[in-house]
């Protein structure tokens, strides 16, 4: 129940993004990095750069932005 109420918010958000002009792959980034940014702003900036691009490495690999 949970997982499909997160992607109908995930959606509802992309499709907003969209309609401001955005692609769907950066939209997609646009939310997880956002959601990242609330945890890692805990972290040391060093930290935070590093942990960064490895999530924009992992999602790229898994299709997260595309």
């Amino acid at each position: 129940m949970h997982e499909a109420k997160t992607e109908k918010i995930e959606d509802q958000k992309v499709l907003y993004l969209q309609s401001l002009g955005i692609d769907k792959k950066k939209a997609k980034r646009l939310i997880y990095m956002g959601f990242a940014d609330d945890i890692l702003k805990n972290f040391p900036p060093s930290y935070q750069m590093r942990i960064k691009k490895l999530l924009e490495i992992e999602l790229e690999e898994i299709g997260g932005f595309g």
